[in-house]
């Protein structure tokens, strides 16, 4: 760019690439990859980072022409061309090397060796910092914006979105889940004063964290079992199941008893007989293992980032402190010990008893958690190794995401269905008195 415009200064172009970033994000809107009210924050971010990742020309550009007065400066065969651009840096004309101070003067980057050897590196160190406080302040705006920004930032770097980095995601499902996690969803309203209750007649506010995560609906069931499908999956390929035990796709029961390098017993969407009854006693997943022999529950749920801590804190009192009594959100901080799953089974099997929850963001979101590392060594350790643990998140998140964005389209397709069918009556009773109406329509 400073080759082709030596008569505009550095600044200039820069906000030239500005003007461009506008026209980029327009054609995103047009193509339904941004929500028209998502934030411009959000789209700049990288994926890791809880955004969707695109590149800001401006900044690239910037990047490039520090990188470029990096090489200039550095490489022995360019020399004559260095000597060069100095010449027409000292006569007022803009070359690489006031591109090159332009930036660096503008982001305070530090002083380098400019050497042959540490090209590469000079170019990484150019570039990181200037992107860091590019992020710094998006993330700043997110926050002071976004709700579910603080909670996100809140949990870095202990977070990843792997649903948002599979091939298989469609760009429309990929801008929904961001406009729902925003609460910026086209029908569904979180102003205040514009609140409208459920239209699934639930009573509740009708936002995206509602329909996503605390209405009503059958379809967080079939969510929740794609989860407890996969780590199905997993268990029967890591204990080298044999190849006849065949697992529905979607389907989350499962009761079996094979040998495969020890013997397995799995139990999957049924009730665990113990001598004292107990109301919490149907785990998602039943292992018992044998030679040693060693019992293992596992929990799955799917819930909001905003009660991510709190899903995994009501599973573990559930079955480790206190399984008589219903556990949920309103009473889990107040329950004292009392008989349990785990407890019963020691009891009865004088065996090690293990409990691990595995909590899946309704968006996608994995968060590295204290219960996340414990089930990650209970499932390495029965013989699922890093790579199918690492299958078995990257699926799982993708299926709660797709989920998700299916479950959104559903509840918002409820008005339009019943408008449809007020439509349909009152054109038919319009067509009785008309003939020649009904024959138009």
């Amino acid at each position: 760019m400073g080759n082709l415009y030596p008569d505009e200064k550095g600044a200039t172009t820069v906000k030239n690439c500005r003007e461009v970033d506008k026209e980029v994000r327009k054609v995103l809107i047009e193509n339904n990859i941004k929500g028209k009210t998502t934030t411009n924050n959000h789209i700049y971010l990288p994926v890791s980072r809880g955004g969707q990742g695109m590149k800001f020309i401006e900044v690239e550009a910037e990047i490039h022409m520090v990188k470029k007065g990096v090489y200039i400066r550095s490489h022995p065969e360019m020399q004559e061309a260095h000597e060069s651009y100095i010449q027409l840096q000292g006569s007022g004309w803009r070359n690489p090397l006031s591109d090159h101070d332009f930036v660096s003067t503008k982001y305070g980057c530090p002083d380098v060796e400019y050497t042959q050897t540490k090209i590469t590196k000079n170019c990484k160190t150019m570039k990181k910092h200037i992107e860091k406080p590019f992020y710094e302040q998006l993330e700043k705006e997110w926050i002071m914006n976004m709700h579910y920004g603080r909670i996100f930032v809140k949990e870095q770097p202990n977070i990843e979105l792997p649903a948002y980095t599979s091939p298989l995601m469609d760009s429309w499902r990929f801008s929904l889940l961001h406009s729902a996690a925003e609460e910026q969803v086209h029908g569904l309203v979180a102003i205040l004063g514009r609140r409208k209750n459920c239209r699934r007649g639930c009573s509740q506010s009708e936002t995206a964290y509602h329909v996503s995560s605390a209405c009503i609906q059958d379809a967080y069931n079939t969510r929740h079992d794609y989860v407890v499908h996969w780590v199905l999956k997993s268990l029967l390929s890591g204990l080298n199941a044999p190849e006849d035990i065949q697992l529905q796709f979607g389907k989350a029961t499962l009761s079996v008893d094979f040998f495969g390098m020890r013997r397995v017993e799995i139990r999957a969407g049924t009730e665990i007989l113990t001598e004292k009854r107990i109301h919490h006693n149907t785990p998602d997943t039943y292992l018992h293992l044998y030679d040693p022999e060693e019992i293992i529950i596992l929990e799955i749920s799917v819930a909001h980032l905003q009660n991510y801590r709190l899903q995994e804190k009501i599973k573990k009192v559930r079955y480790s402190v206190n399984g008589s009594a219903h556990i949920d959100h309103t009473n889990v901080d107040e329950a004292c010990r009392d008989l349990n799953l785990m407890g019963e089974l020691r009891s009865t099997y004088r065996c090690p008893v293990h409990l691990g929850v595995f909590v899946v963001g309704c968006f996608g979101e994995i968060v590295t958690t204290e219960e996340h590392k414990n089930i990650r060594k209970i499932l390495i350790k029965i013989g699922i190794n890093n790579l199918k643990m690492r299958i078995l998140i990257n699926r799982s998140s993708y299926s709660v995401a797709v989920s998700t964005s299916n479950i959104i389209l559903k509840h918002l397709c409820v008005v339009n269905s019943i408008s449809t069918v007020i439509f349909c009556c009152i054109l038919s009773k319009r067509t009785q008195k008309n003939d020649n109406l009904f024959i138009m329509q």
